[in-house]
């Protein structure tokens, strides 16, 4: 879900990018944090209208926050505003809380 600004700001933002079908899960859905994400096992196939073995992998940690970030910096440039130090900053606070 976007912030007030309309900028990605959660891990499910980024990972909402990567594939179409629900194919990951948190496994505390009030603390969605990479450490509580998970792979479902099974995923509906559009196509051929059945269930299927999930076929993706989970991004690694460092990959879902260089993917968040450039989300927010794309949507900063398309929106014609300059990326700042603060919104980069802001992006990774945003997964550091371990």
């Amino acid at each position: 879900m976007a912030d007030i600004n309309g900028r990605p700001n959660l891990l499910e933002d980024y990972l909402m990018t990567l594939h179409n079908e629900s194919w990951f899960y948190f496994t505390d859905i009030n603390n969605k944090t990479y450490e509580n994400l998970r792979l479902s096992e099974k995923i509906w196939d559009a196509i051929n209208k059945t269930i299927i073995d999930n076929p993706h992998s989970l991004p690694l940690e460092m990959e879902c926050n260089t993917g968040l970030e450039n989300l927010n910096y794309n949507g900063i440039l398309n929106n014609g505003k300059e990326t700042d130090k603060q919104n980069t900053q802001l992006c990774k606070i945003a997964y550091m809380h371990y």
